[in-house]
């Protein structure tokens, strides 16, 4: 199997991929606790703790949360959870995000 510097890059650039934010993430995070650890090992290890902590969190966390939200709340209202939000601006041009919305105006 050969590396591809064109699919490296392609992946790298994607808009639709994680990947471009775990490697920048990664450097960020290894440069900042590496320069904790310069100062003290103590304040090093509980920058590491918090800089891995909050990757895990952004990128495993919020796509589980997508996901989730994907097969919950878009299958109960019927919606394709692959459907662009920004298309909700021009609600006219879709009827059933129309009805949607008319019917979203619950009286309790």
């Amino acid at each position: 199997m050969s590396i591809n510097i064109a699919k490296i890059y392609s992946i790298l650039g994607s808009e639709n991929s994680i990947v471009p934010l775990a490697v920048k993430d990664s450097f960020s995070s290894l440069g900042m606790t590496s320069g904790s650890f310069i100062t003290g090992q103590e304040e090093g290890y509980d920058r590491f703790i918090d800089e891995v902590g909050t990757e895990i969190v952004w990128l495993g966390g919020v796509p589980i949360y997508k996901w989730l939200f994907d097969k919950t709340v878009f299958n109960i209202y019927g919606l394709d959870s692959k459907y662009d939000a920004r298309n909700l601006k021009n609600l006219r041009k879709n009827k059933k995000i129309q009805l949607l919305h008319l019917s979203s105006h619950w009286v309790l």
